[in-house]
């Protein structure tokens, strides 16, 4: 009964299969083996005691767009679009009813044990109802779609009138290693975001109000310098011994953020 109401409630179509207790509702693509492969490579890196989820410079985005969300949702039913682990809804209190799909059947067993509703579906071809959810979460997503257009439409329409949107994407991001021959995956991040470009397509193409951006993910990186200023790398790593604060107004000096998140609410 309890799985009935709740397909009632949420997903508006049975799922052509599941396994382990997951939900199947897409079937096999080069996509899907792009990012099994992907996935394969991480989960060898968390064996390996290295996990990337854990360096400071991802806590800290992750804290900041938790933040974000706290600060303006306080419950309800949530998707998270591309839940991989289930580590942003875990992070969040027991008034919000949690819910995420991936294509990722590893990552949606650990979402899973996090207390999150997962399924695999495509986001070109969701099983959840329209209007079924109270917020939905875009993070580290967009850059990866193969449709941005269609992803957004499909997005809203699982978010109810007034419902929130978070999202969270690298910003102004260099493409170019994506292209290199000798990159690995064939999919990976697709295209660059920033605040001007957010509020053409959610404000301009869909019946969205940005409502706030953060630029966050600021660290010591070559690659985000803004200028070629002698020593400032060094400068910014040690201002930390000398104060927190010196440290960050440097750090906000020389780097760029690496990247944006956002709330918008649709009209």
């Amino acid at each position: 009964m309890a799985a009935m109401e709740k397909l009632t409630a949420v997903y508006a179509r049975a799922p052509i299969s599941v396994d382990g207790g997951i939900p199947i509702y897409c079937g096999e693509s080069a996509f899907r083996s792009n990012y099994d492969a992907i996935y394969e490579q991480v989960f060898e890196q968390i064996e390996a005691g290295q996990d990337p989820n854990e360096e400071a410079v991802r806590l800290e985005m992750e804290r900041a767009t938790i933040d974000l969300i706290r600060e303006y949702a306080k419950g309800g039913r949530v998707l998270d679009a591309g839940v991989a682990m289930g580590r942003m809804l875990s992070q969040l209190p027991d008034s919000f009813e949690k819910y995420g799909f991936d294509i990722n059947v590893p990552c949606l067993r650990l979402a899973q044990a996090r207390g999150v509703d997962v399924c695999c579906a495509m986001v070109e071809d969701l099983p959840y109802r329209e209007g079924a959810f109270d917020a939905v979460i875009m993070s580290d997503f967009l850059e990866h779609v193969l449709d941005l257009n269609l992803t957004v439409k499909n997005v809203l329409a699982t978010l109810r009138p007034g419902g929130l949107l978070f999202v969270r994407t690298p910003w102004r991001e260099d493409l170019s290693i994506y292209l290199r021959d000798d990159y690995p995956f064939p999919y990976h991040h697709l295209r660059s975001f920033d605040e001007h470009g957010y509020r053409l397509l959610l404000e301009k193409i869909f019946p969205c109000k940005v409502l706030e951006h953060r630029l966050i993910g600021y660290s010591v990186c070559p690659e985000r310098r803004k200028w070629m200023v002698p020593f400032c790398g060094r400068a910014t790593k040690y201002s930390r011994a000398v104060s927190q604060a010196l440290h960050d107004r440097l750090i906000r000096l020389f780097y760029l953020p690496l990247k944006i998140a956002l709330v918008a609410q649709k009209l």
